[in-house]
């Protein structure tokens, strides 16, 4: 997008980086360190490109891969068959080509960084990666955006550039974005303070990651009014509503589960990455006659992955269904939140200030609890209120779960969800 000053977003994040570049390039023949993070916006939703011609070089591009449009989706979980229609195809098309064009600016701005890099001399003692934060689906199993656990949502770009390696190598293993600080951490000499794994040995032909466990929560579904974990179709069965989903993926398999609003059922998917890299036939469907025959895989896998995650599939942070709407001034009133998953015990309090569910939500200003209502720590909201009105509030729940990965530090898990209530006199 273009900014208030007329100048385009993404020269506005490559001119301040050279501009901080430049102090650094001070350093260039000292023992100092320095790091700085630079998050270009481009190809993000809008995907305004900056130049005509930036458009003109992808006018003619149509995506194409071969589960676009999948044709047959009857082996996927019913939360997951969407109709692609072919206002659904016409949309996804023309913003692939706008993430295109729009894409240009970032090789631009990461061209003359380098090139800034170069002339500084910094180049040779400073280390660059490049990567993303999710990846996007462009109609790929008739699905779009980024939420969703098959490839084109999950991979996403790595290179790393090292003083001195001037061969290009490319690695075909399993990594996590935990493991680019820990990459980092062991590059620099310091011990790293992730729960990722340091690169290093497998680029340079050592071991590496061979499998990685990956989750979705869907913390806004309640709040936009839908069911958050699913519903009863009118076939009567359990459906999920395709956003929470746990997976474990390796070389040569992905499984994933998905919660409904029956706990003792999930929605399951396996896919043979070898030989299904596109994850067109999901092997647990009941339309597979050879079902049966993977079923100690999906076991095998599935207990590594609920061994590897203390959250999997997370359900409502807390539960609120029995929270009147309305109570009256100088009411006894008493209730006491829940906290569904995680490692007790929970600490509870009271967030004041600015609240947002959603990129697609409104922001709005958060207060107390009603005058003469407190909550314990324990979760427990109480008291009688005294003065009328329509308050707004957001509570925060935290767990005692440790990361035996973080050395022993305090790992916590947060929830937030934001209630109303009204006193009425």
């Amino acid at each position: 997008p273009v900014l208030g000053n007329g100048e385009y977003n993404q020269e506005l994040f490559r001119r301040k980086a050279i501009e901080q570049i430049s102090n650094f390039s001070l350093l260039a023949d000292s023992d100092d360190r320095f790091f700085m993070y630079l998050a270009l916006n481009a190809p993000h939703d809008p995907a305004t490109p900056e130049f005509d011609t930036d458009s003109e070089k992808v006018k003619d591009y149509i995506f194409d891969s071969p589960n676009y449009n999948e044709a047959d989706i009857s082996d996927k979980p019913l939360s997951v068959q969407k109709e692609f229609n072919i206002e659904s195809q016409q949309e996804i098309q023309a913003f692939a080509k706008a993430q295109l064009a729009s894409l240009q600016s970032t090789d631009r701005a990461i061209g003359k960084i380098l090139d800034y890099l170069n002339q500084t001399g910094l180049a040779e003692n400073t280390i660059v990666v490049f990567a993303s934060d999710n990846g996007y689906a462009w109609g790929e199993n008739r699905l779009t955006h980024k939420a969703n656990p098959y490839e084109a949502s999950i991979r996403v770009p790595l290179a790393i550039r090292v003083p001195g390696v001037s061969h290009k190598r490319v690695n075909d293993f399993v990594i996590v974005n935990q493991d680019v600080p820990a990459t980092v951490y062991s590059l620099w000499g310091i011990p790293a303070l992730t729960g990722g794994i340091d690169l290093t040995p497998a680029l340079l032909g050592g071991p590496a990651r061979k499998e990685v466990t990956v989750e979705s929560y869907d913390d806004n579904a309640k709040i936009h009014g839908e069911d958050k974990l699913g519903h009863v179709n009118n076939k009567g069965i359990v459906e999920g509503n395709g956003r929470e989903w746990a997976l474990i993926r390796n070389f040569d398999w992905k499984y994933i589960t998905r919660a409904t609003t029956d706990d003792s059922v999930y929605e399951e998917e396996l896919y043979d990455m070898q030989n299904d890299p596109y994850e067109m036939f999901n092997l647990l469907s009941d339309v597979n006659p050879e079902r049966s025959s993977y079923l100690s895989i999906r076991d095998e896998l599935k207990s590594r992955l609920f061994a590897n995650y203390l959250n999997v599939i997370i359900k409502e942070p807390f539960l609120a269904t029995a929270l009147p709407e309305e109570i009256s001034v100088g009411q006894d009133f008493s209730y006491q939140f829940e906290q569904l998953w995680g490692q007790g015990p929970f600490r509870w309090s009271v967030f004041d200030g600015y609240y947002t569910a959603d990129e697609d939500s409104d922001v709005i200003r958060t207060g107390g609890l009603p005058p003469g209502l407190s909550l314990s720590k324990d979760g427990l909201l109480s008291g009688r209120p005294t003065q009328p009105g329509t308050y707004t509030f957001v509570l925060i729940v935290e767990d005692s779960y440790v990361s035996p990965v973080y050395k022993g530090r305090f790992q916590n898990g947060r929830g937030n969800k934001a209630f109303s209530i009204k006193v009425t006199p």
